[in-house]
């Protein structure tokens, strides 16, 4: 899938990946990133979660698919915060903002609740069958053989083969387009998903 690539340039792989997305649905538009920050609730060196990119795209009035794990429609954010193995993340997490991208889109049609973990092989069906792009958060440090420290990274995957998966790494550390990743290094760098399943896919067409 030929999908535009645009580096990030700061802290900001959410809304570049984001925009890289757009650009391949409404090639005659442009999304700058202060734009998408402001959408996603982005602030400061506060990290943004999934949810978030799908609130941005119900505020953009852009269609998508947003697979959650059950209950997230009641989720208790006091014990959501007790959760063991995500004290990095949390301590860069703007809560209010995370419920805040909740409540939009709880009601909404654009998401549902999926039991059991999507996998590759399903991705690669959205991809070809329903021609869907997919945002997908990894964990970086899982992806490049660094010790686990949770640090949370958005990739656009534009393919899926037998021994790859190929997807826009948009930095800013070695940023490139259609980089090439062993699919077992991707399925282990997904170990990130709390409430979702850390995708969301928007119609390229």
């Amino acid at each position: 899938m030929q999908i535009p690539f645009y580096k990030n340039h700061g802290l900001r792989c959410a809304q570049t990946c984001m925009k890289c997305a757009l650009g391949k649905v409404f090639p005659d538009k442009t999304f700058d990133i202060k734009t998408l920050e402001n959408i996603t609730g982005r602030k400061g060196n506060f990290i943004t979660w999934p949810v978030q990119i799908a609130a941005g795209f119900q505020k953009l009035g852009v269609d998508f698919f947003y697979p959650v794990k059950p209950n997230f429609r009641c989720l208790n954010f006091d014990e959501l915060k007790n959760s063991p193995g995500y004290e990095k993340p949390f301590s860069r997490t703007d809560f209010k903002s995370v419920k805040d991208s909740i409540d939009l889109i709880k009601d909404s049609r654009h998401f549902s609740e999926v039991d059991n973990d999507i996998t590759l092989e399903q991705i690669t069906d959205f991809i070809d069958l329903k021609k869907l792009i997919p945002i997908m958060l990894v964990n970086y440090d899982v992806l490049v053989g660094r010790s686990d420290e949770s640090s949370g990274h958005y990739l656009v995957v534009t393919r899926i083969g037998q021994r790859y998966v190929y997807a826009h790494d948009t930095g800013p550390c070695n940023a490139s387009a259609d980089k090439r990743f062993l699919r077992e290094n991707i399925q282990m760098s997904r170990n990130l998903n709390l409430i979702d399943h850390g995708l969301i896919f928007i119609p390229s067409i």
